[in-house]
């Protein structure tokens, strides 16, 4: 080869239908298209593109035909001389209630030297299957044995028993039983709609009639407490809120809750009047005042 050659680096797109070597040299490799491309290896932005065709050899492709066992073509193939065809995914499948395993093909498919038809093969399987359908519970409502592929019957709609604040609607059931493969547990299923049920309005009220919550609670249900509430002191009382004036949980009716407050009465002296802590304060800082005054004219 031409020395010159070394000067470009060959690659071929499609390596599966020809290849290029280092100096330049195409080998067909399959039928197919496959693009060409030499790059000046001193300035990559100097290159060649061409695109080629590679043909079969007239009497090496052959078609490989696939075909379910009711004669319906699966897939067709065309396959050079010499290499193997590739199956389609087949599955198991019911005819008439009847359940068939697929087993195979009917004839090598490898190594083609001519044109083939292939066949899927399949197998009658009678097996029996069990089934149960349960509620939700888990209580069995039917057992029934079917032959593997075919249906099961469900049983008549289940029911459910409503809850406090729930109904509960048949909804299906978890599993498909129209095509049964084994043995098989299929359990109902449901759907929860809330009931109309009774509220009541609970008021919270301070001691002033100010209301501090209004609740909508369900007949059987604890309203929730507000904050504790305050009264201001007067200026010969204290107010301690001590709770509410009556019960507010599993509420049957409506209800109007108030705050209940301890009077507090601040202690008296031995005359019987009321000891104002202020005026005390005054007064002891007033006789400490005197008596620094005479003890200081003493000295």
């Amino acid at each position: 080869p031409e020395q010159s050659r070394l000067k470009y680096n060959y690659t071929s797109s499609n390596e599966s239908v020809a290849t290029i070597s280092e100096y330049g040299t195409i080998k067909a490799i399959a039928p197919g298209k496959t693009t060409i491309r030499a790059e000046y290896k001193e300035n990559p932005n100097r290159w060649s593109e061409i695109e080629i065709q590679v043909y079969a050899e007239k009497g090496s492709m052959y078609t490989v035909i696939f075909k379910d066992d009711d004669g319906k073509i699966l897939k067709t193939e065309a396959i050079q001389k010499g290499k193997d065809a590739i199956a389609p995914s087949i599955k198991d499948k019911v005819v008439n209630g009847n359940y068939y395993k697929f087993i195979g093909w009917d004839k090598d498919f490898t190594n083609v030297q001519g044109n083939l038809e292939v066949t899927a093969k399949y197998k009658l399987e009678l097996t029996v299957c069990e089934v149960q359908f349960l509620n939700y519970d888990g209580t069995v409502l039917k057992t029934e044995y079917v032959q593997k592929g075919n249906a099961a019957t469900p049983p008549s709609n289940p029911t459910k028993p409503s809850s406090e604040y729930y109904d509960y609607v048949f909804n299906g059931w978890d599993k498909d039983y129209n095509l049964i493969s084994g043995d098989t547990v299929i359990t109902a299923k449901f759907k929860s709609v809330e009931r109309e049920v009774e509220k009541y309005t609970v008021t919270f009220y301070n001691y002033d009639n100010t209301v501090l919550s209004v609740q909508e609670v369900k007949i059987g249900k604890d309203a929730t407490a507000p904050s504790n509430p305050t009264r201001p002191d007067t200026a010969e009382h204290h107010f301690e809120f001590i709770g509410w004036d009556k019960d507010f949980t599993d509420v049957k009716n409506d209800l109007e809750v108030i705050a209940q407050y301890k009077e507090i009465i601040p202690k008296q002296n031995d005359s019987g009047c009321k000891k104002d802590l202020s005026i005390v304060v005054v007064s002891l800082i007033a006789l400490v005042s005197v008596s620094f005054l005479i003890w200081k004219r003493e000295k």
